[in-house]
């Protein structure tokens, strides 16, 4: 076989190669994965490690395959890369060799070319030389994207985090939570609200970490969001691990999953005008510093908290209702009520809610026995003004029906005179001698929608138009043609 032949068949390999999922491989291999999100979670095939609650609980575990790249990498032992590493791992065969078993599984390459690859010896030496530059390009590609750190490792490193002086809530922001929020002393103690006040020493965090884990390292950083790594050459052989500062006056929120760790910091802007977007709520992200450069030194190695869901259990358990809405302090409130409830960032970032729901059910089977499970969704008032909106909840509980085929689906509601949020809401009937709880009126997802299909028809009977036209306009307030729809 000709050098070119060789050399265009190899690229091909390649390239096609990385499009076969590595998730197969696994389940080729005799290995149980678990999906959560975009994560695909496993035994570790070169070091064996698992999630610390065993077969379980795979969602702790160290290895883990990104569905969106096509890669894994192991925490515990540095195990990573892609289609090909894995193969080649699982049947003891060449990088390159690998590369062509898949390329040639998905079709890329036929029979033809795949025997004479194997028979000619030319092609053979030429893969043994190249299998290192192309092993090196495969893990070049997966630290593209670094992985969330596992959540016992994010717990382990945001609890020493916030002992630290520097993360002390200041005077003006226990002021806010206590006044505005209506949270005792013993409330901001529990939930560890704080204050980044100033830069911090990484090496006072790990000498602390060490306390309680003596083999934890600077590297056991990666994936944790908000630490990135700042190269001191072009190469990225060296650098110095780094936090990145979410702004000057910020409320922090540590959020906790259904086993009260700490996966990601929220944070509340308190002068949103101060910063570019207006956010009031953003979380600590280090996935952004990618590839950027500071004062010369190239940036790299950050992680995103993706969107992670808060849990809230209440002292004692009045029934097995979940409630589920935007904001953490609002649904702190519906805890205080005694109902579990869970915040999420918006109305569209819901993707995690089930599998969180379910780790509940697990870690409190109670939750899943007698009484049929019911799952309230929460929003302010004011954002139902929107159909975009309502929209979007009718997809969530859409989700939750079909994660939760048992369970039954309803939206919360009240009069928006009594305040857009249930916070809101609760305060001002306190306030003034009323029972909050009988203002509350519940709506199954069916029949809001039904509501909706028929708010359609009522518009397209009145402007005599097509249902198909009033539907997009009143979810297009910017095109002309369907302006006088919108309601």
């Amino acid at each position: 076989m000709r050098q070119g032949e060789i050399n265009e068949i190899k690229d091909l390999a390649f390239h096609k190669a990385r499009e076969f999922p590595c998730e197969q491989i696994l389940n080729e291999s005799g290995y149980v994965t678990r999906t959560r999100g975009d994560k695909i979670f496993s035994q570790c095939p070169s070091c064996g490690r698992i999630g610390k609650n065993g077969d379980s609980c795979l969602t702790h575990s160290r290895f883990s395959i990104t569905k969106s790249k096509n890669v894994f990498s192991c925490f515990a032992c540095d195990f990573k890369g892609g289609p090909a590493t894995l193969y080649s791992y699982f049947n003891h065969v060449s990088y390159i060799g690998a590369c062509v078993i898949l390329a040639y599984r998905t079709g890329a390459i036929t029979m033809q070319q795949y025997e004479a690859l194997n028979d000619s010896p030319d092609a053979a030496k030429k893969f043994q030389g190249d299998t290192q530059v192309y092993r090196m390009m495969d893990e070049k590609i997966s630290e593209d994207y670094t992985s969330k750190a596992p959540d016992d490792i994010c717990n382990l490193v945001y609890t020493h985090l916030l002992r630290m002086p520097q993360f002390t809530l200041s005077k003006h922001h226990k002021k806010y939570l206590m006044e505005q929020r209506h949270l005792s002393e013993q409330e901001i103690a529990k939930f560890r609200f704080f204050t980044y006040k100033e830069c911090f020493s990484i090496d006072k965090l790990i000498l602390s970490i060490r306390k309680e884990k003596p083999d934890f390292d600077y590297n056991n950083l990666l994936g944790v969001p908000g630490f990135f790594m700042e190269f001191l050459d072009e190469s990225k052989s060296q650098g110095r691990w780094m936090f990145k500062h979410p702004c000057s006056d910020c409320i922090g929120i540590p959020l906790t999953n259904a086993y009260g760790e700490i996966m990601a910091l929220q944070m509340r802007n308190m002068n949103p005008k101060s910063v570019r977007n207006g956010m009031k709520y953003f979380y600590v992200s280090s996935r952004n510093v990618s590839n950027e450069k500071a004062k010369g030194n190239l940036r790299g190695l950050g992680a995103s908290p993706g969107s992670p869901v808060h849990v809230f259990y209440p002292e004692r358990k009045r029934s097995n209702t979940f409630y589920i809405g935007e904001g953490f302090f609002k649904m702190n409130e519906i805890c205080k009520d005694g109902f579990t409830a869970l915040s999420i960032q918006g109305v569209n970032t819901f993707h995690y809610v089930a599998d969180e729901i379910s780790e509940i059910i697990k870690r409190d089977p109670t939750y899943n026995s007698g009484t049929k499970l019911r799952l309230m969704i929460v929003f302010d008032m004011d954002l139902y003004e929107k159909i975009q909106v309502l929209d979007a909840g009718l997809n969530f509980a859409d989700y939750l029906r079909k994660k939760f085929p048992g369970a039954e689906t309803y939206f919360l509601f009240w009069s928006e005179a009594f305040g857009k949020g249930y916070d809101d809401l609760k305060f001002y009937c306190m306030e003034n001698g009323l029972n909050y709880l009988k203002m509350l009126k519940a709506y199954r997802s069916d029949q809001i929608l039904e509501f909706v299909k028929k708010s359609e028809k009522v518009v397209s009977r009145t402007f005599k138009a097509s249902e198909k036209a009033v539907h997009e306009g009143m979810r297009n307030k910017t095109r002309k043609e369907n302006k006088e729809y919108v309601s």
